[in-house]
């Protein structure tokens, strides 16, 4: 299983930040799948880049607090990795 698949499984019942993502991938992947933030946030890009997620910012006055990420609602969509 890739990367992009295992952090669509996680995408695909709620939105998570980027850190969120990395802390499920520490506290219950972990076991059977080793990612580190770095690999996480450069597949991220890449999904983004192929309009399969939507980001949500949130500020707080003028300074970014969170930045949730979640699937892109398409009737029909594959992401091929690579």
């Amino acid at each position: 299983m890739a990367l992009t698949h295992t952090i669509l499984v996680t995408l695909a019942t709620e939105s998570h930040t980027g850190y969120e993502i990395w802390k499920t991938f520490e506290e219950t992947l972990n076991s059977f799948w080793k990612a580190s933030q770095q690999q996480i946030y450069r597949e991220l890009g890449k999904m983004e880049k192929k309009d399969c997620l939507i980001q949500k910012l949130f500020f707080k006055k003028v300074v970014l607090i969170k930045n949730f990420i979640q699937l892109q609602k398409k009737e029909k969509w594959s992401y091929k990795s690579g």
